[in-house]
């Protein structure tokens, strides 16, 4: 018998500041005070590197800009089965920030810069942050034109 669940698409940005990355605390829900970083759900007929944008400045009140594609991580969160299975294809951006302050009001608990070493340290919605980290320092990147966003009329 074929499963209807299906994965959720969600993009997110890895955004650096001197030797800090920027994550956000979760406000709610079953990950609520866990750490990871701003990203969101890929709205119907969003293009993932819009979304990204997006959701960085929801969740931290800073407007980025996308500037390269660091890859497609997919996650199954196997600690909330059987009762709310979660399977998350990611879509993960670095970026650059564009404001020097925050220019909204945020929908996480809080977003705040920390270290590698304090990352290490916190409370995270998932422990694929520290591979997406890795792979960021390590300089993997991707231009963006590899996502490819189309609309068509037929």
């Amino acid at each position: 018998m074929k499963s209807k669940l299906r994965a959720t698409v969600v993009a997110g940005m890895v955004v650096q500041r001197k030797q800090n990355f920027l994550l956000v605390q979760e406000l709610k829900g079953y990950d609520k005070g866990k750490w990871w970083l701003p990203s969101g759900q890929v709205d119907f007929g969003e293009n993932p590197v819009c979304s990204a944008e997006r959701e960085f400045f929801e969740e931290t009140g800073y407007h980025a800009r996308a500037t390269a594609f660091l890859g497609v991580f997919s996650v199954r969160r196997l600690d909330r089965e059987p009762k709310s299975p979660r399977h998350a294809l990611r879509f993960i951006f670095t970026g650059e920030l564009l404001d020097v302050k925050p220019r909204a009001k945020i929908d996480t608990a809080q977003a705040r810069w920390f270290s590698r070493q304090e990352i290490r340290l916190l409370a995270l919605r998932t422990k694929d942050l520290t591979e997406i980290l890795d792979r960021y320092m390590e300089g993997v990147r991707y231009p963006l034109d590899v996502i490819s966003h189309n609309e068509e009329l037929r």
